[in-house]
């Protein structure tokens, strides 16, 4: 399975954890320098490559640098295990942050930093996105 977490300990880290076991995983993280108790956009995409090279972190449109901390996926990673929502093992992957907005995307689906970036300028400032004009009529 995998698990995206917000990791609270200093520094901050946003962590894409991939694997089924302790020593199946392939684990890698952005510390973006962000200002907490704030609305941030986070985007995790996955490509399925079995390493963090196929992994993409993004914080409001732009995509981070990261870094591998674990590499060690040998197998699968499918799992029975149910999905779930600020669920980790580690206390430090539990937030009281708001999540709005959780989706997974079907399998095959990588969204491009392109993507992002428009999902991002549309959600934090909508007039950047698209323009609305009131008061003419058709002609």
């Amino acid at each position: 399975g995998w698990a995206m977490d917000l990791q609270t300990a200093t520094p901050l880290r946003y962590r894409m954890n991939m694997g089924n076991s302790g020593s199946n995983r392939d684990v890698c993280f952005a510390n973006p320098n962000i200002a907490l108790a704030a609305w941030h956009q986070v985007v995790i995409t996955y490509s399925g490559s079995s390493s963090c090279a196929g992994t993409r972190i993004y914080i409001d449109g732009v995509s981070q640098t990261l870094t591998e901390q674990w590499a060690a996926l040998t197998s699968s990673i499918q799992t029975t295990a149910q999905a779930g929502i600020n669920g980790g093992d580690a206390s430090d992957t539990h937030t009281t942050a708001t999540i709005d907005e959780a989706r997974v995307y079907s399998k095959g689906v990588v969204l491009s930093s392109g993507w992002v970036a428009a999902e991002y300028n549309n959600q934090s400032n909508p007039p950047t996105f698209f323009n609305v004009v009131t008061g003419r009529t058709p002609q």
